[in-house]
C-alpha cells in the first residue's frame, strides 16, 4: 500500500514542479526551456524523501539494537536469581 501513497504523492510533487517551470505550447501542450532547472527542485525532493526515509531505517535498527540487548540483559539477571 505504501508504493502506491508514495508513487502517486512524488507523481504530483513532480507534475506541480514541472508544470511550474514550463508553457503551454500553442498546441496544448508543455514545453520547458530551462533543461535540468525544470527538475531541479523535484532532485531536491527525492534527496530530501531518501534521506529522511534513511535516517528512518538507521533509527529503527538502533532502536531495535538496544530492545533486544534489553531483552538479553532482563533474560541473564532472570536465570542468576
Amino acid at each position: 500500500m505504501a508504493p502506491i501513497i508514495s508513487g502517486n504523492l512524488f507523481n504530483i510533487v513532480y507534475g506541480r514542479i514541472y508544470d511550474h517551470h514550463s508553457a503551454v505550447l500553442e498546441d496544448g501542450q508543455r514545453d520547458c526551456p530551462d533543461g535540468l532547472n525544470c527538475y531541479r527542485s523535484a532532485y531536491w525532493v527525492t534527496f530530501g524523501a531518501s534521506f529522511l526515509a534513511l535516517a528512518v531505517s538507521l533509527w529503527s535498527v538502533r532502536h531495535d539494537h538496544v530492545r533486544r540487548a534489553g531483552q538479553g540483559k532482563r533474560e541473564a539477571s532472570a536465570r542468576d536469581v
